[in-house]
């Protein structure tokens, strides 16, 4: 289970480049605020309709539909606060909040704090059948229609917050997602699958290339939650479009981690574009791996030549000094104290 860092400890890397005006991921929130199909329009009417809530989730959807901006200086700060306040039981109010979070322009730390508490709800399970069930316990055969009942409610509503989470992150765009977004695509199929699961996986699907966009030589080692394993499931489950945008991230920021199973999918996908580009994400990888061994390497022999004539020493590491008299090992002292004595 991936588990989401507070906004104390937020990545520093990725907060200087959303900070940036020019930026990608800025210029993705710009393009997303401004669209909103008539399709998606109807859907998300038809959660808040029957909104009857305390918050003002209602309001602020609605405001943002006819194409508004929330008000005040300190609304959009509030903004992922709201919505991890409403309770679980509104499931509507939920929804409809994590629709607003991608739908509107946020500074770097309310969208921090959006990409956290989004993150959360798509990797969470909240489902009560395993608890119900243990306490039925003899009773189980009794009340199994009202938990199975229960539990198909619960798939239902949580997926529908689920699948406008992942919608939301992929439009928000932060790198940091990729690795919540991996890993809900793993959950969604086989035996792990619950009824409407399938909806947050193609959401899921559509918002990972989309976050990993933005993903640079900078997010090398330095993103958090670390995508790479999800990353790497994923490459060996889709091969597709989809591919291809794990491929590209994984050449900037692929580890030894990834080497076998980029190999692989170079070796065995059946897509030529596909393996086109993992045989360059291969070589980015290696040379990557390389140029780390080659920087821890000793710069002393291990073992002392014979003729110190021969020896050769690199100048110090971060030294200016380009002397080649530094590449040649000092004359050894002479013993001052016993030609003293001696005389």
């Amino acid at each position: 289970m991936i588990r989401t860092k507070s906004t104390e400890s937020l990545n520093h890397i990725e907060r200087i480049e959303a900070e940036q005006s020019g930026s990608a991921i800025l210029a993705t929130g710009e393009r997303s605020v401004e669209e909103i199909s008539s399709e998606e329009e109807r859907e998300v009417r038809r959660i808040i309709q029957w909104i009857r809530g305390t918050t003002n989730v209602r309001q602020l959807v609605e405001a943002r539909l006819a194409g508004k901006e929330p008000d005040g200086p300190d609304a959009k700060l509030t903004l992922p606060w709201l919505f991890a306040q409403t309770p679980k039981r509104g499931w509507r109010e939920r929804a409809a909040g994590a629709w607003l979070l991608g739908r509107v322009e946020l500074d770097w730390k309310p969208r921090y704090d959006a990409v956290a508490v989004l993150s959360r709800v798509l990797v969470e399970d909240e489902s009560f059948s395993t608890a119900w069930s243990l306490l039925a316990g003899p009773f189980f055969v009794i009340f199994f229609p009202l938990l199975l009942v229960g539990s198909i409610s619960t798939d239902i509503r949580q997926n529908r917050i689920r699948e406008q989470a992942a919608r939301a992150l992929g439009r928000i765009g932060q790198p940091s997602a990729a690795a919540a977004l991996a890993e809900v695509m793993q959950h969604c199929v086989g035996a792990k699958s619950t009824i409407g699961s399938s909806r947050v996986r193609l959401a899921a699907e559509k918002a990972l290339p989309k976050v990993l966009e933005n993903v640079g030589p900078q997010h090398y080692r330095n993103l958090q939650p670390d995508p790479i394993p999800g990353l790497c499931k994923v490459l060996e489950s889709w091969q597709s479009e989809l591919a291809l945008s794990v491929l590209r991230a994984l050449e900037l920021i692929g580890d030894n981690r990834t080497q076998q199973v980029v190999r692989r999918t170079a070796r065995v996908a059946a897509s030529a574009d596909v393996k086109s580009q993992a045989g360059k994400t291969l070589a980015a990888i290696e040379a990557r791996i390389a140029k780390e061994r080659d920087a821890e390497r000793l710069l002393r022999p291990a073992v002392e030549p014979a003729s110190q004539d021969s020896l050769l020493l690199r100048p110090a590491k971060g030294s200016d000094c380009v002397d080649l008299a530094l590449l040649r090992p000092a004359e050894p002292h002479q013993d001052t104290t016993k030609n003293v004595a001696g005389a």
